[in-house]
């Protein structure tokens, strides 16, 4: 029996052979994605563990550098490392000199911390000749 291809010519036909790129690209995605968020949790945060006060113009950046912390009992932490209000001069130069290229420091005060005491660090920060200083906030919502 002799069977007619116009009846089933859209099955007996050769396909060309084609790639398909959207699981291509679903992967890639998926890559770049798990890559994004295992970068996030490897960055480096030395201060100590206080209640930020919150600004709507803050803006989110970590980086590996110095930073101070300002307790709410007035308490001074040079990179988890806490620092008596008269030896910190002298701590920052040292640091300084073992660390030439740091350029910029993070204060992270607690919202109840003296005003007086936050002054006083960035002083010691300006005088050892850091100028570029970043007082922490968390975003207002």
């Amino acid at each position: 029996m002799k069977i007619r291809r116009r009846f089933f010519g859209a099955h007996l036909e050769a396909r060309e052979a084609r790639i398909d790129m959207i699981p291509m690209i679903d992967t890639i995605f998926l890559i770049l994605t798990v890559l994004i968020y295992s970068m996030l949790t490897m960055t480096v945060h030395r201060g100590i563990k206080v209640e930020l006060p919150q600004a709507l113009t803050s803006i989110k950046e970590k980086k590996d550098l110095l930073t101070f912390t300002v307790t709410s009992a007035g308490e001074i932490y040079m990179n988890r490392v806490r620092v008596d209000k008269n030896d910190l001069l002298r701590r920052i130069t040292a640091y300084r000199s073992a660390e030439p290229n740091t350029e910029e420091v993070y204060v992270d005060a607690d919202r109840a911390a003296d005003y007086g005491i936050v002054i006083e660090v960035l002083d010691a920060c300006r005088t050892a000749g850091l100028v570029r200083i970043s007082l922490e906030t968390t975003v207002k919502r």
